[in-house]
């Protein structure tokens, strides 16, 4: 499908799409290998490419959860595309998880204030919490949060 192009495949297809790389090292030394850069690219089934995430503009993709893919830009800051490549949720988020279930934790900044909150896909406040994000674990196959008060929350809202 991907003819060569690209040098690494990220997971696999889910639903029809998949993330590829371009990943490029520089050699430090005769025993070192440093990788300098890596592009991120959205292809389909058929090796169109959808999008592309090059190393300038992006640090980071992560797989599809639940119809969206979490994305950090090169600020460090996460947002969210659909398969169809477009961006879902702009990148305002200072850290986020990806969606588990119906909801994704974020940490974002709202009148001046960090918040740590559960949001939906259209990027809407469910909860807002009340301490900022520890670690996030699960109880059998439901995922939780536990807070820097070490207050918990299943994903949701709904406390433990």
């Amino acid at each position: 499908i991907t003819q060569g192009k690209y040098n690494t495949i990220e997971n696999k297809f889910m639903d029809g799409v998949q993330f590829v790389t371009n990943k490029r090292y520089k050699r430090t030394s005769k025993s070192a290998v440093l990788l300098t850069s890596i592009d991120f690219y959205l292809i389909d089934t058929a090796g169109q490419v959808l999008a592309e995430f090059l190393h300038e503009d992006y640090k980071n993709v992560y797989p599809f959860e639940n119809g969206l893919a979490r994305i950090q830009n090169a600020v460090g800051f996460y947002g969210f595309i659909s398969k169809d490549g477009q961006t879902a949720l702009p990148y305002d988020y200072v850290f986020a998880t990806d969606f588990k279930g119906k909801y994704a934790l974020a940490q974002f900044n709202q009148d001046g204030q960090s918040v740590t909150a559960f949001i939906d896909k259209n990027g809407k406040v469910i909860k807002i919490l009340p301490a900022a994000f520890k670690d996030l674990d699960y109880h059998g196959d439901k995922p939780y949060v536990l807070l820097k008060n070490k207050e918990t929350y299943f994903f949701d809202g709904k406390p433990y």
